[in-house]
């Protein structure tokens, strides 16, 4: 598999005491263009959709003091877009357009996210349960950041995680943590995360938990979500007499 990143070369080094986490963390996520390409025939389409996929998402993370939200940087359009061919153009279908993010409690244990699917609001809440990380000797430089890479199947994807050392923090992009340091860059099978910038905090952060949706384990949101992505893909496909 080959995702195309822009590496991180300007993180400054991080310092934290450890009576005293908080940090604002900017993430980047890339998709896999070259998957994603892979069966858009005509050249036109293809073009118009890298174009499209080759802007990234940026995502920010407020950690405070063993409490973490992951949403979307409020700039950003927020939306999960599903591709469908058609015989001149391509046409976008948003699959989420509110999204209140991703709460971690590593104190608790508790998880929350509170996400749409097509107008239907969600509140994923499960526990932290461990991943089955595997720790390599293989390290790397991030910035001035000496990471360490982990390995782990999750959710059936094969995951590459790259850990800062320097950062005793067990958190990370999206729904990932449990390693030794800061996640700093995470590669999955469709989309790549990057740290783009590591900001240390004066004052402490309020971190809102997401409320609202109806409950749902993280599993159950996986089986609908997963079921709508391919009714939608069908329905469009129908339509365009595929």
């Amino acid at each position: 598999m080959r995702i195309h990143v822009i590496l991180l070369c300007t993180l400054t080094l991080v310092h934290l005491k450890s009576g005293a986490q908080s940090l604002t963390v900017h993430y980047e996520q890339r998709v896999n263009t070259e998957k994603q390409l892979r069966e858009i025939a005509d050249p036109e389409i293809k073009k118009q959709v890298s174009s499209m996929l080759s802007k990234p998402s940026n995502y920010t993370l407020n950690y405070e003091n063993g409490i973490s939200l992951y949403l979307k940087t409020p700039k950003e359009t927020i939306g999960e877009d599903l591709t469908v061919d058609q015989p001149a153009k391509f046409k976008t279908v948003t699959l989420s357009s509110h999204d209140s993010g991703i709460y971690k409690n590593f104190k608790t244990k508790e998880y929350l996210h509170g996400v749409d699917i097509l107008g239907k609001s969600f509140l994923v809440k499960d526990k932290l349960e461990p991943y089955e990380w595997k720790l390599e000797d293989e390290e790397k430089n991030i910035g001035e950041h000496r990471v360490g890479k982990a390995t782990a199947k999750i959710n059936n994807l094969d995951i590459v995680a790259w850990y800062a050392k320097d950062i005793p923090i067990q958190d990370g992009p999206k729904h990932y943590y449990g390693l030794p340091g800061l996640i700093l860059e995470l590669i999955e099978e469709n989309n790549a995360y990057q740290a783009v910038s590591i900001k240390p905090n004066d004052n402490e952060l309020e971190i809102t938990k997401p409320s609202k949706g109806k409950v749902v384990t993280f599993k159950e949101y996986n089986e609908i979500r997963d079921e709508k992505i391919n009714e939608v893909r069908k329905n469009a496909r129908s339509m365009l007499g595929n």
